[in-house]
């Protein structure tokens, strides 16, 4: 009972904020699975990032490479467009990153990095 409580404290303090004091220090992320979408909001005057991370799925036979690349919108705020894919080895997992930046980090003047928040 004495958690159900803690929550629901926790509940009516954010309530009691203003939208603007709750947010202030928020970074809006929206992850996009639509290259198309992406390309029409991503403001192209700031910096627009990409990098790829890969996770070891069930019995570490397959694995599953993320691809993301990141902009800010016309707002200001985060955008991210994703593409999963499954792989079997290190050397095709390679590939189909090589594969992906080709297809859409450069044609958007994409550099290899990441965003720091």
């Amino acid at each position: 009972m004495k958690k159900l409580a803690d929550n629901r404290e926790k509940i009516e303090r954010l309530d009691s904020l203003s939208p603007a004091k709750a947010h202030s220090n928020c970074v809006f992320r929206e992850i996009l699975h639509s290259y198309e979408e992406f390309k029409a909001r991503v403001d192209a005057s700031n910096p627009i990032h990409h990098r790829a991370f890969i996770e070891i799925l069930g019995d570490g036979v397959f694995s599953r490479l993320t691809f993301r690349i990141y902009g800010l919108d016309k707002k200001g705020q985060m955008i991210i467009f994703e593409v999963r894919k499954l792989a079997l080895d290190f050397y095709e997992q390679r590939r189909e990153y090589e594969r992906l930046v080709e297809k859409y980090a450069k044609p958007l003047g994409s550099t290899e990095g990441a965003w720091i928040t």
